[in-house]
């Protein structure tokens, strides 16, 4: 299995991670304050396998950004809601 996913191009291999967290996404309930937010990152994320411009640094900041307001956060304010 190693040995096969490092043959896998990168691009595949965000192919599957991106459709693991799409599938995690789609249990979030749409009407959440932050389900825009979240949906964006996804966006961004998916549009970064064709569109070069957009860096790691760029996605980073939006799973986990020093102002606190990612979907790092969010993912630990629906584990816990009574935490914030």
């Amino acid at each position: 299995m190693d040995k096969i996913w490092g043959e896998l191009e990168d691009n595949k291999k965000k192919v599957l991670y991106l459709s693991l967290a799409e599938k995690m996404f789609s249990f979030m309930d749409t009407t959440t304050s932050n389900y825009n937010e979240g949906r964006m990152a996804l966006d961004v994320c998916w549009k970064s396998l064709i569109d070069t411009k957009i860096t790691a640094d760029d996605i980073y900041v939006l799973i986990d950004s020093p102002d606190y307001n990612d979907i790092g956060e969010f993912a630990e304010q629906a584990e816990d809601p009574k935490k914030h």
